[in-house]
């Protein structure tokens, strides 16, 4: 068995504080345990089981299971196949919201992955890699892998989706996605990143979207930009190009016809007579 610890930057609120690799011996156990922290183990061979109150499950090769914490937990190599897995540990005040955000659910922690290979090979270079530099260079090394994987298991958690959300998950995502327009329509985003933030693959996220906050969020989207584009042309002086730039709009050409299109006048216009 191979196991690092780490030390997280100053401030860092998501971080690896542990991972490692194991190839167990046939019918190896771990458990029963309870951590305070998440504890992700990807499965690179072989066979085992997992357990929880409540669940039970085999994990394969190219799947992973999530230990959430607080949870007692326990898994088992088989005896013909005992398997090889590696792990990391997610810790940190805003761990939990990431987790929740990338759109684990407790009742079925087993994930397939799409691209195990990759998952693998992100996993491989955690492993292999001995970054040089300080404390905060090492840090940014690990933070930038833990996006890697993370924005893997987006993927996967995306194609694995049909497990439907419960009503009360369903609306709480819909508010964060809400939120995320909120914070970020003056960038040239797509509805697709809206959709990866929240988990889930586009087209059921647009349905959700519109069946809780009434509108597609392609409409949102452009209806909060028409609505913060009115209070700046009412309530400062700025130039319709500035304008144009600050609500995420390519030049002030597209900003005006969108405009225009949507009021039936020009930005000028409209400043002019408000």
């Amino acid at each position: 068995m191979r196991q690092y610890f780490l030390m997280p930057a100053p401030g860092e609120q998501c971080y690896i504080g542990y991972f490692g690799q194991e190839a167990c011996s046939p019918g190896h156990y771990a458990g029963p345990h309870v951590r305070d922290h998440y504890l992700w183990v990807y499965v690179a061979s072989g066979r085992g089981a997992y357990e929880a109150p409540g669940i039970s499950r085999e994990v394969k090769q190219g799947q992973s299971f999530l230990l959430h914490p607080h949870v007692m937990t326990k898994w088992q190599a088989d005896d013909k196949h005992p398997w090889e897995y590696m792990w990391i540990s997610v810790e940190g005040n805003r761990a939990g919201e990431r987790m929740e955000q990338l759109g684990f659910r407790a009742e079925e922690p087993i994930l397939n992955h799409k691209r195990p290979e990759r998952v693998l090979q992100l996993l491989s270079m955690l492993l292999q890699e001995n970054p040089t530099g300080g404390r905060e260079e090492r840090a940014l090394f690990y933070q930038g892998l833990l996006l890697l994987i993370q924005d893997e298991l987006v993927r996967d958690l995306s194609a694995a989706e049909p497990a439907f959300p419960s009503r009360d998950e369903s609306a709480m995502r819909m508010q964060k996605a809400k939120e995320f327009l909120d914070q970020h329509y003056d960038k040239p985003i797509q509805v697709s990143q809206a959709a990866d933030y929240v988990g889930l693959e586009r087209s059921y996220f647009t349905k959700l979207f519109k069946k809780h906050i009434g509108l597609s969020p392609y409409v949102y989207l452009l209806e909060l930009r028409l609505s913060k584009a009115k209070q700046l042309l009412e309530q400062t002086d700025q130039p319709v190009e500035h304008i144009a730039l600050m609500l995420g709009f390519a030049d002030a050409f597209h900003f005006s016809a969108f405009f225009k299109r949507k009021t039936g006048s020009s930005p000028r216009y409209y400043r002019k007579w408000r």
